[in-house]
């Protein structure tokens, strides 16, 4: 054959390959009339969820699935209750879908996936996020957020009333004022950003943790692990009751001058900063080593 013959033939090969791959991309553009604290659930193993909050009493989906041969997408349900999601082989190679839905903003979401990140803002109602290895991201006040990745990361941005946060070896970041906060995560680690935390708690076994911001006079912030380090920043002027222990780390504190009684094996320190009566901070690890800075 001719290469100019040959060279057509390719040609023609790749464009009809092309015009098969994209008659089997499904664009997705559905709405569903629904109450404005209307319960939502939301199943994507693969690609992306991106959830936004608006001021309709409407659902609006759009996006795209990529092979609408073997996947499909679900939605049902009435004004108080909705179900939508992607419906595909049971394959540990699932075809991404890329899903973009808004929902009122007292909406209480529920949202799952395998390998797909989750991303979350302006949402003011209940928000339950699970995923295996998709990281997960939010920014809103909710009345209650729960979230939880294995191997993905969380970043979280939120007031709220309970906010809560769980990762196997993923990282997590929390910034905020919230009511009620915590954190968990075994190998992972932890940073969280006060603005006014009234209580906060983050543990884990191996991960490096960090706190840095303020509580309220009346708050607490309870920091535990095993072999990872901690460290804690604070304002200098804070009021709060102190009690720091290490068994076999070291303390490093510079808000008081601290030598343990002689003969003593476990690095512990209690005092109180601003005359007492403030906030309780309790930081434990069994290993690792702990540092208390002044903002």
């Amino acid at each position: 054959m001719p290469r100019a013959s040959l060279m057509l033939v390719l040609a023609l090969g790749l464009c009809r390959a092309s015009a098969a791959a994209q008659s089997r991309e499904q664009r997705l553009d559905r709405r569903m009339a629904v109450d404005q604290d209307v319960s939502i659930r939301i199943h994507n193993m693969a690609g992306s969820v991106r959830i936004e909050a608006w001021d309709r009493d409407t659902l609006a989906i759009t996006g795209t699935i990529s092979d609408a041969a073997t996947n499909r997408f679900f939605i049902g349900g009435s004004r108080r209750a909705a179900k939508m999601g992607i419906e595909g082989p049971l394959e540990l190679d699932q075809p991404p879908a890329h899903l973009f839905i808004r929902v009122p903003t007292r909406a209480k979401v529920w949202v799952k996936s395998a390998t797909a990140n989750i991303v979350m803002s302006g949402l003011q109602g209940g928000i339950d996020a699970f995923s295996t290895s998709g990281n997960i991201r939010f920014e809103g006040d909710p009345d209650q957020l729960n979230v939880e990745t294995m191997d993905g990361n969380v970043d979280v941005t939120a007031g709220g009333t309970w906010v809560r946060a769980k990762t196997a070896s993923g990282t997590i970041t929390i910034r905020g004022p919230g009511e009620d906060v915590g954190a968990a995560t075994v190998s992972g680690s932890i940073n969280m950003l006060s603005s006014g935390m009234r209580r906060a708690r983050i543990e884990s076994v191996t991960g490096d943790l960090s706190f840095s911001g303020w509580l309220t006079r009346d708050g607490s912030l309870a920091v535990e692990n095993h072999s990872g380090t901690i460290d804690i920043l604070l304002p200098s002027d804070i009021y709060a009751d102190f009690e720091l222990s290490s068994y076999h780390g070291t303390i490093r504190n510079e808000f008081r001058a601290y030598t343990p009684p002689a003969g003593q094996t476990t690095a512990e320190q209690v005092f109180s900063n601003g005359g007492g009566g403030g906030a309780d901070i309790s930081v434990r690890t069994f290993k690792g080593g702990i540092v208390l800075r002044k903002k």
